[in-house]
């Protein structure tokens, strides 16, 4: 249709006040008629409306065709500017519109007056809708309601027609029945759905996710329903929060959880069918999603009932630390805090500083005998603490107070958290600690596009553990750059950890992307260490400089930027690592020994040379005391052990991006493994003089980062490394496709120590590698 203008739609949600002050427009008075929500303000709408058509149509001098058009508004008719609330509106306006195609007709002022006022806002009211059609067989302007429904009745089309419950109308109390009620609600107060709270109680949740659990499927490669008595299917759930747990009580159900838009229409499937008792997932919550359950095996009809209880959806992060059905807690002196909220727990870049954030809800204190109840000071809510190693939170319940302190601690006092090295390992909330460092790791899954991908590698990972005679296995992943990385590998990592032996993390340094400002470099750098340190507290992480650890430049084209002094990137990425290395205070290079299988991991701080005046100040250098060290002890092992290297930048000429300023370092490891006696000094200065003739040991590999490549050249019997980049650039041979498998890259590394082989298994783009024979 030419010209053809948006029609409004009766929606009775705008409590606002009509404003009576002064004559409103008629575009105005007709948005109050169909949108006012109480009758006052649509009644002295409907009385301006005649007021401003008389005039309108005084002020053109009774111009029809200028009067409709400025009444009529945004709307392509005056028949259609009213709602199904005033009929009689409608009628009067149509009429005026059906007078417009008598060319330069005039319409009396009085005439249109005079019919208006004739419309009352006040409704009639009728028994029911028989006694209405009984009394007006032929219809009648105005408003009209039933008094066995509330619903109001407007005439148009030549038969009496049902506009909703008439908005006056309220709700007596005792008035609602249960077949008021929508399905929805019914299903909610049933009995059923109250087995289902109680299923969520007994693993520690205090509540579920309200399911509308139906008969029928749903299609996974489209979303469609379909009609089955083999399974059942949720409605829409809105999810409050992007951490869920699925429950599968007994292993009972398979199931699979679908994704869609918020117009409800089909977006993904998130994961096909499972059957675990169990399942942690993250979610996008800005979507809506629906489940799909069946029978394992799904050739039986479905209980619906059965999956109505024995099937849940609850929040992670509200899990408890204690047994809601445990009555033994009567008798024990406790803490608790309301609305399933715990406290936020933060580490910063200081040495073992330690911040902890109180919840925004009440935090209680009970005694064992239930003689005594102590509610914090509603001040304290939401407060945070900064606690330094070795000091406590403690809160006297005699003077309700919290603070923080090294003690002594009078009596009545509770110990709610002691920070020791920047972990909680005492007091009241040290469960809150532990539960929320376990959900870190745990409760964030990679999506479900790893899922198939990431099974078939576990089952090689585990296989090739099967086939290790002696030896060891370590991750090594390498050139993050976090902003510029799609941040699945922590989760993956943990996956991995989960399911097989491979335990240790080694990382290969750069933190930071190149170009930036410092503000988001150090939050890269804090978010990085906040999503790595579970790996640290497991004492199961360990690290090296790389050359953008840690420095950033304003732009490719403004040499601007931050270098953080040798000091401050210790505290950030070192000092942790005095809890379980031999690590030495502003010095990123140590050892770590496998005792059992013999083998020494050392790690080298290839970045020695740091100028905090410039951007990109850290540059490849190694200096006379680490060499000093490298040659005097951490190449002073026993007998037939073995020395694998790591590092950030590669030491061999014939890979990418080699410093020749680390030359000493090639230079060395020959030198030890042939056992002859050192005399040179590098393009800086440093020398080596030492004689290895009584050297035990041999260096089997340096493995780096660096040049993003995946190169490799054995020589001397020593097989040199690079691993490309895990963030998602393209710089080197592989593709990298976001939300699929190639986002992210690493290697899990097997050395076997009788065949003297070494092997990876790479996750995500690119291809296992392994090098034979390094003996």
């Amino acid at each position: 249709m030419v010209n053809e203008i948006k029609r409004d739609t009766v929606d009775y949600r705008d409590p606002t006040p009509f404003d009576n002050s002064k004559l409103q427009s008629l575009s105005e008075i007709s948005k109050a008629i169909r949108h006012k929500t109480y009758g006052e303000d649509t009644r002295e709408a409907m009385a301006q409306q005649g007021e401003a058509l008389a005039k309108l149509m005084q002020e053109t001098g009774g111009n029809q065709s200028a009067e409709v058009a400025a009444a009529r508004g945004n709307f392509e008719l005056l028949g259609i500017r009213e709602d199904a609330q005033d009929g009689a509106i409608v009628k009067a306006q149509s009429t005026a519109v059906k007078a417009q195609s008598t060319a330069n007709s005039k319409f009396d002022a009085n005439q249109a007056e005079s019919y208006l006022k004739s419309i009352t806002a006040i409704p009639e009211t009728f028994k029911n809708l028989n006694a209405l059609k009984k009394a007006y067989p032929s219809g009648k302007n105005g408003l009209f309601v039933t008094a066995d429904n509330g619903h109001k009745y407007i005439y148009y089309d030549g038969i009496w027609n049902d506009a909703g419950v008439y908005q006056s109308v309220g709700l007596a109390e005792d008035s609602v029945a249960d077949n008021q009620l929508t399905a929805g609600s019914r299903d909610v107060m049933s009995s059923l759905n109250f087995d289902a709270t109680k299923s969520a109680f007994a693993d520690k949740f205090p509540r579920s996710v309200y399911l509308k659990i139906e008969s029928g499927g749903l299609t996974a490669s489209n979303g469609n329903e379909t009609a089955s008595d083999l399974s059942a299917r949720s409605g829409f759930i809105a999810f409050e929060k992007s951490n869920i747990t699925l429950i599968n009580r007994g292993g009972a159900f398979q199931f699979q959880l679908l994704q869609y838009n918020t117009d409800r229409t089909f977006n993904t499937l998130v994961f096909g069918w499972k059957s675990n008792e169990a399942v942690n997932y993250t979610i996008d919550t800005s979507y809506l999603y629906r489940i799909a359950i069946a029978n394992v095996g799904a050739s039986t009809a479905i209980n619906i009932d059965g999956a109505k209880t024995k099937f849940l959806i609850t929040y992670t992060d509200e899990k408890l630390t204690y047994d809601l059905t445990n009555i033994d807690l009567i008798n024990q002196s406790f803490v608790t805090i309301g609305g399933a909220q715990t406290p936020i727990f933060a580490e910063t870049s200081t040495a073992y500083e330690l911040i902890i954030t109180l919840t925004s809800t009440e935090m209680a204190y009970y005694n064992g005998d239930s003689t005594k109840r102590v509610a914090a000071p509603t001040s304290t809510r939401g407060q945070s603490f900064t606690l330094l190693d070795n000091q406590v939170l403690a809160w006297n319940t005699i003077t309700n107070s919290i603070y923080v302190s090294t003690g002594p601690f009078d009596s009545g006092t509770i110990i709610l958290a002691k920070n020791t090295k920047g972990t909680v390992q005492s007091g009241e909330f040290k469960k809150y600690y532990d539960q929320a460092s376990i959900e870190r790791r745990i409760n964030q899954q990679p999506s479900s596009y790893w899922d198939t991908y990431l099974d078939k590698k576990i089952t090689e990972i585990q296989q090739a553990e099967q086939n290790l005679v002696t030896g060891d296995a370590f991750i090594f992943i390498t050139d993050v750059h976090w902003r510029d990385n799609k941040k699945r590998s922590p989760a993956l990592i943990e996956q991995i950890k989960q399911k097989t032996g491979v335990q240790k993390v080694f990382f290969g340094g750069d933190v930071p992307i190149a170009y930036g400002t410092s503000d988001k470099m150090m939050s890269d750098v804090l978010d990085f260490n906040n999503q790595f340190r579970q790996f640290k507290r497991q004492r199961d992480f360990y690290s090296v400089i790389g050359n953008h650890d840690f420095t950033i430049k304003t732009s490719a084209t403004d040499d601007t930027g931050t270098t953080l002094p040798v000091s401050e990137s210790y505290a950030l990425f070192g000092r942790e690592f005095e809890r379980y290395t031999n690590i030495e205070q502003n010095k990123m290079y140590y050892y770590v020994d496998n005792s059992a299988t013999k083998i020494r991991y050392i790690f080298i701080n290839t970045e020695e040379s740091v100028d905090e005046t410039v951007a990109w100040g850290v540059q490849a250098k190694i200096s006379q005391e680490q060499e000093d060290w490298l040659t005097n002890e951490a190449l002073n092992v026993e007998d037939s052990w073995k020395i694998i290297a790591i590092g950030h930048v590669p030491i061999h000429p014939k890979l990418s991006v080699y410093s020749s300023k680390l030359d000493i370092l090639k230079e060395t490891f020959d030198g030890y493994n042939a056992r002859t006696k050192l005399d040179i000094t590098s393009v800086d200065g440093v020398t080596a003089t030492t004689d290895f003739a009584d050297a035990k040991g041999q260096v089997i590999s340096y493995i780096c980062g660096h040049n993003h490549k995946d190169e490799s050249i054995v020589e001397n019997n020593i097989v040199y490394i690079s691993t490309g980049c895990d963030a998602n650039y393209n710089n080197d041979s592989w593709k990298r496709t976001s939300r699929t498998t190639s986002e992210q890259l690493f290697d899990i590394f097997f050395y076997d120590t009788t065949k003297n082989n070494l092997k990876t298994i790479r996750i995500g783009a690119g291809e296992d590698r392994s090098w034979e024979t390094l003996a």
